[in-house]
């Protein structure tokens, strides 16, 4: 499996990606830390997968990698993000120049779907008074309820990356006091522009205050900020 290496701009953070899927993610301080974490972050995407009756392919998962004595990855690009106007401004691998088939938009967005599943059922488990609750502030700074807010917001401003203007995109801020509501509106969004995306437009690179999009960036992107932060989620106690 390809490797792609995104390297924070003040060289503080890097990550390694699994592109093929989109969310497997190594995290470090630098390219060979995210590297040394990527086999662990496969094995808790592949446990994942399983809760949610998926499999990943024979010999991809964490176990399979540990057992062979070649490598089993190459890193196909490294790539830094840069700054600007403030804002940091991520990389665009050129694979995510392709446009991704439709059978991998469909798991894709399963996979988005799995989240969701995820995100209601804590709200629906743990109810309103939880939500506004700080816990365990050395850990997150943020209540449940302003983490999934957070959620909801990126996926508004992901799903607006996909239009050549992004205020075609629709708001749902009107929604934020009610969190469940907010998530459910933002991702049933997300998910219908990417059902309603033509081929052409799966194959549009589009440009957003200087950073570059793409269908497979937009996904990439999505699935892995749901699962950083129901990962986060999860373990607030």
């Amino acid at each position: 499996m390809k490797v792609f290496i995104e390297v924070g701009y003040d060289r503080s953070r890097a990550l390694a990606h699994l592109v093929d899927y989109p969310g497997v993610c190594g995290q470090g301080q630098d390219a060979q830390e995210a590297l040394e974490n990527l086999p662990q972050a496969l094995q808790k995407f592949s446990f994942w997968l399983k809760r949610h009756g998926q499999k990943m392919r024979t010999g991809e998962t964490h176990s399979g990698w540990l057992r062979r004595t070649e490598p089993v990855y190459t890193i196909a690009e490294i790539m830094a993000c840069r700054l600007r106007e403030g804002q940091v401004v991520g990389p665009l691998f050129s694979l995510e120049n392709q446009a991704p088939d439709t059978a991998a938009v469909e798991q894709a967005l399963t996979w988005v779907d799995f989240t969701q599943n995820d995100f209601l059922e804590w709200i629906d488990h743990n109810g309103p008074g939880r939500l506004s609750q700080k816990l365990n502030p050395a850990e997150a700074a943020r209540s449940p309820k302003e983490l999934l807010t957070h959620v909801a917001e990126m996926d508004n401003f992901l799903t607006s990356r996909l239009y050549d203007d992004s205020k075609e995109a629709s708001s749902f801020d009107f929604l934020k006091e009610h969190t469940r509501s907010y998530l459910s509106a933002t991702y049933a969004e997300f998910t219908r522009r990417f059902k309603a995306l033509n081929e052409a437009e799966l194959s549009t690179i589009w440009t957003h205050d200087g950073e570059y999009w793409s269908a497979r960036k937009v996904l990439r992107r999505a699935i892995f900020h749901r699962l950083d932060h129901l990962d986060e989620l999860l373990r607030l106690k």
